[in-house]
């Protein structure tokens, strides 16, 4: 999964969360993972800016300066497989 870069300047919690599979959100750490046989990631695209305009019974996504992670995965010759979860404002 991947998570914002400032969730790495804390010393304790940025190993918890790279004991746990978690990776920067850059271009870097995209490439690393990516070029790796066999291994995926998850990108939440629209983040926090998604998830602060949720409303029970309305999906509002934030895609439109979120392409980076495609840009990435044509680069890396990786797959791309989009999910959308249904419902998950309604919990």
């Amino acid at each position: 999964m991947v998570t914002l870069n400032q969730n790495f300047f804390i010393p304790f919690l940025r190993e918890v969360w790279l004991s746990l599979g978690l990776c920067s959100a850059d271009k870097k750490a995209f490439h690393n993972v990516l070029k790796k046989s066999g291994k995926a990631m998850l990108v939440v695209v629209g983040g926090a800016a998604e998830s602060l305009k949720s409303k029970p019974g309305h999906i509002e996504l934030v895609l439109s300066n979120r392409k980076g992670f495609v840009r990435q995965a044509l680069v890396s010759e990786a797959s791309l497989v989009p999910v959308l979860a249904f419902g998950e404002t309604d919990v």
